[in-house]
């Protein structure tokens, strides 16, 4: 989730840093914008995240603890626990129609 505004919104597509598409949450349609116009918003305790930069970049995880501007995220591969900034994570959602899985 990023916000946008005052609004929180997903990122459907990023086919370059000008040209985001993001659907605001509770609206149907898609919008486009640039990526400097989005701001990250912090996932809640339990989501699934990605961590967007640092040594473990890439990598998939539960955030576990919020603590000031930093989290705790339990890693899915090797179950190890990680602390990083706050800003350094992104919910992280995988759509399974993409993947031929019924939702």
């Amino acid at each position: 989730r990023v916000r946008r505004g005052d609004a929180t919104a997903v990122v459907v597509a990023a086919r370059e840093a000008n040209a985001l598409c993001v659907r605001r949450d509770g609206a149907g349609g898609v919008e486009t914008c640039r990526e400097d116009e989005l701001q990250p918003s912090l996932p809640s305790v339990g989501c699934e995240v990605m961590i967007v930069r640092g040594g473990h970049r890439g990598e998939v995880g539960t955030l576990i603890e919020v603590s000031g501007g930093d989290v705790l995220v339990r890693l899915v591969e090797k179950g190890d626990q990680t602390r990083v900034r706050s800003g350094d994570v992104c919910e992280w959602t995988i759509r399974r129609e993409n993947f031929g899985v019924p939702a």
